[in-house]
């Protein structure tokens, strides 16, 4: 590189296209599919990325020139990160652009890897703890080369409490529940908790739509099982919503984006009845 000056970060502004700037990268990954292909979108763009917060963005041009530098660079710190108060992860789950970095204590003792097979015929490992910041938990998973590097760690002879920092990490809740449990608690404690009432077919075929997600106790028999080609649904992993097919690849709507690995649900349509009637249904997992 040439000895011109370089600008700060901090002094950059939108509408140049001449900046030249030193910096390290410290973080760098690939979208990529699972043959190893570039992710693209289905109109054959490149999906975009996730991202860490921050007000300005880099972007590369074909007249971008890059090139390593010869020093060091010792005046550039070696780690940088931004990080979220336990209680602004929340918000977190509810997007899919940001990473996050966050920080704890790690409250729960490691008990070691856990080897799965998972629902694409792979085997996977995969590693569970709890964080704390002394006032609320959040749980933590780790998969694969993650996992081993983590569990080596912990082998060794740490100094407790063990502190830990988890950059750009994904941040998501399971089954669309959250899992702090004193909140659960204090949420279930001021809803009260309403038992499903007995009803009849005919009572449960004229509920309004304001029932949609009401639960109903009945007693019926399988009459028929529908028969079809597919016996699942394919769902989004994030907001668990179905997902569709659009140009060979499987897109959510909600989340605007391809879901590679949808998570499939088995279901199946039925004929049932009583001496009420008779009705359709569908048995989920």
């Amino acid at each position: 590189m040439s000895t011109n000056r370089y600008e700060n970060l901090s002094n950059l502004k939108t509408g140049r296209y001449d900046y030249k700037i030193k910096v390290r990268v410290i973080r760098f990954w690939k979208v990529v599919t699972r043959t190893g292909e570039e992710l693209k979108c289905f109109n054959k763009t490149r999906i975009h990325a996730f991202i860490l917060r921050n007000d300005k963005q880099l972007i590369f041009s074909k007249d971008t020139k890059i090139e390593d530098t010869k020093d060091k660079a010792n005046q550039i710190q070696e780690d940088a990160f931004d990080f979220y108060d336990h209680s602004e992860v929340m918000a977190l789950t509810k997007q899919t652009t940001y990473l996050a970095d966050v920080v704890g204590i790690i409250k729960s003792n490691f008990k070691g890897i856990n080897k799965l097979h998972n629902r694409l015929g792979k085997d996977q490992c995969q590693a569970k703890f709890t964080i704390t910041d002394g006032k609320s938990n959040i749980k933590v998973t780790f998969w694969d080369r993650y996992v081993e590097f983590f569990a080596k760690t912990m082998s060794e002879t740490v100094e407790t409490p063990v502190i830990i920092i988890i950059a750009t990490c994904k941040v998501g809740l399971w089954n669309g529940m959250s899992k702090n449990e004193e909140f659960l608690k204090k949420i279930f404690e001021k809803l009260g908790r309403k038992m499903a009432e007995m009803r009849k077919i005919e009572d449960i075929k004229n509920l309004g739509k304001e029932a949609i997600e009401a639960q109903v106790l009945t007693h019926l028999r399988i009459q028929t099982v529908e028969e079809t080609e597919m016996c699942y649904s394919n769902y989004c992993t994030t907001c668990k919503n179905k997902t569709q097919m659009v140009d060979e690849y499987l897109f959510c709507y909600n989340c605007k984006r391809i879901v590679p690995h949808a998570e499939k649900k088995f279901e199946q349509t039925m004929l049932a009845a009583n001496d009420t009637g008779g009705i359709k249904i569908v048995l989920g997992d």
